[in-house]
């Protein structure tokens, strides 16, 4: 039986629209060596972690791509969209 987690993200992959950029950061932060690139703890681990290092890169890259860059520039259009 699957759990929340696992469920939850195979819905939220059915909620994104496959031309949405966000695919896009996703398959190409998946395809570098974070590594090799010098990335501290890109090697897989068992148990339950934080972010990976290719999380944050996505989200970092993806930030950068729609022009929000600070924090607060995510919370304010979290909060915008939570209305």
């Amino acid at each position: 039986m699957p759990s929340p987690v696992d469920a939850a993200t195979e819905r939220l992959d059915d909620w994104i629209a496959e031309d949405n950029p966000v695919r896009a950061v996703d398959g190409f932060v998946d395809e570098l060596n974070l590594a090799k690139l010098g990335f501290e703890g890109a090697e897989p681990r068992d148990g339950p972690t934080g972010l990976s290092p290719g999380h944050v890169a996505e989200i970092y890259i993806y930030g950068y791509l729609t022009a929000y860059r600070r924090a607060d520039g995510w919370s304010a259009r979290a909060s915008a969209t939570s209305n």
